[in-house]
């Protein structure tokens, strides 16, 4: 699959307390998936912050507000059929995460950290949708009252 490295654009949200956006990458990244070979960890570095760096400023321009506690979901929409496995996408999700909220830089502070006491990261989910285009999709959602 050819990567996409256009920049990432918000989607509608269906709730007041749900917002969503794509980040349009056809695949991880190189050094971002488990699968990654050991010369991959050079481009891991410099993926890494071109990840967190485009979440952190699609959150900030999305104006989501600051909150106690919010559930991350990443959702990997995929057109063709074939052996993948979500559980090797968590050096892919960790920029994301870290993006929303972290204590160190780039963040856009959602939350103050990225531990499950204030952030939900269950497993991302693969969707086949032949029809659409490859891309992933984040949702994030307040689970507490905004601080």
């Amino acid at each position: 699959m050819p990567l996409d490295f256009g920049t990432p654009t918000p989607v509608e949200t269906t709730a007041n307390s749900m917002w969503s956006f794509e980040l349009r990458y056809s695949k991880p990244l190189p050094g971002m998936s488990a699968n990654d070979g050991y010369g991959q960890r050079f481009a891991r570095s410099t993926n890494t912050k071109t990840i967190r760096t485009q979440v952190w400023r699609t959150v900030q321009s999305l104006k989501i507000p600051p909150m106690l506690k919010c559930r991350v979901d990443v959702e990997w929409v995929v057109n063709l059929r074939r052996g993948r496995d979500a559980s090797n996408l968590g050096l892919w999700t960790k920029p994301i995460y870290d993006g929303i909220g972290a204590k160190h830089e780039p963040s856009a502070h959602v939350v103050p950290d990225d531990s499950p006491e204030y952030m939900e990261t269950p497993t991302p989910t693969i969707r086949l949708a032949r029809a659409e285009r490859p891309r992933f999709v984040v949702t994030i959602t307040d689970l507490g009252a905004t601080r």
